[in-house]
């Protein structure tokens, strides 16, 4: 009766850790479902942090999960969109906004307020930066005066430190720059605009987006 019971002990054991396959006699995991999969219901979990996980599946059919915070750090990673509004009567060095591999902020530079842009991370070497800019500037109720400059290098220093990007620049006037880091496939669209709001006060807007 022991050797029975030993017997049986052994093929319940096998049979619930052996691989099953539905439409397949040759499984490769633990379930192998050769054919269409349907759920009749699902609850909906988004709110609920205990279900933290999404299913993937590999070309070969293989499912399997991936965090969910994974998933968004990755989005974050191949799409950028960040954006920055605030109002003063004069530029705040210390607001700075997240760009990709770059910051941006604008500087107070003799009461001016002047884009600039920095590595979120300093390189052991000058790093060069490429890009094209497009300023316009509000020349009348209805119209705006533009100009294109192309093919320009600024030149990150290996302390990091903010560069301007456009000494010119003044107030009301709306830049749009791509820019781009070097043997990056990356392409970055940033938008500077300062305004006037009244005698005392100015708005502050830095947009980035990533391609």
């Amino acid at each position: 009766m022991k050797n029975l019971y030993k017997i049986l002990f052994i093929l319940i054991s096998a049979t619930s850790f052996s691989q099953v396959g539905i439409n397949t006699e040759e499984p490769t995991r633990m379930l192998d479902v050769n054919g269409n999969l349907r759920l009749q219901k699902t609850e909906y979990k988004a709110n609920d942090n205990i279900y933290d996980k999404v299913l993937v599946i590999n070309s070969e059919g293989n499912v399997d999960s991936w965090k969910k915070a994974d998933v968004i750090a990755k989005m974050d990673e191949l799409i950028v969109e960040t954006k920055k509004l605030y109002f003063s009567s004069s530029p705040d060095p210390d607001i700075q906004v997240p760009c990709g591999k770059f910051l941006l902020r604008f500087a107070d530079v003799f009461r001016n307020p002047i884009p600039q842009i920095k590595l979120k991370t300093a390189n052991t070497t000058v790093t060069p930066v490429y890009y094209n800019i497009i300023g316009k500037e509000n020349s009348s109720s209805n119209t705006f005066s533009g100009s294109i400059a192309t093919n320009k290098t600024l030149s990150i220093p290996v302390d990091n430190s903010f560069v301007s990007i456009d000494s010119t620049y003044k107030t009301n006037k709306l830049d749009e720059i791509y820019l781009s880091y070097p043997n990056d496939d990356n392409l970055y669209r940033v938008t500077y605009l300062a305004r006037t709001m009244s005698a005392t006060e100015y708005s502050y807007t830095m947009i980035c987006e990533k391609f």
